[in-house]
């Protein structure tokens, strides 16, 4: 898991999060495991993305080290996090997508 980890601000207590949150038992078994990694290799949804039906928001981390600098021009970028920026700066990322979210929102809910 220590991948994952990488580019966040201190990886060492983002990966003890990460391990916090897991537990120390397996949610599945190695098969299970295994071939979700394989699928997520294997995975393209980018024709998918090119007329979504919704507005959509590729939001990555500054320093995450598992998307590819192509993939980085196209995206909108949180600054100073990698990979896990849910567990390193969770307000931020919060912050961030309510930045994206808010036009899109109702402000009338008041009624609901």
């Amino acid at each position: 898991m220590r991948w994952q980890t990488q580019g966040e601000p201190s990886p060492r207590q983002t990966d003890q999060q990460l391990c916090n949150l897991l537990g120390d038992t397996l949610p599945a078994d190695i098969t299970t495991l295994t071939t979700g990694l394989h699928w997520l290799a294997a995975i393209d949804n980018r024709p998918r993305l090119v007329a979504p039906p919704c507005p959509v928001v590729r939001l990555i981390g500054e320093h995450d080290p598992l998307i590819a600098p192509t993939q980085r021009s196209n995206s909108a970028t949180l600054s100073g996090v990698g990979h896990c920026p849910m567990l390193s700066q969770p307000q931020a990322l919060a912050a961030e997508i309510a930045r994206y979210a808010a036009p899109m929102t109702n402000t009338n809910t008041a009624a609901l």
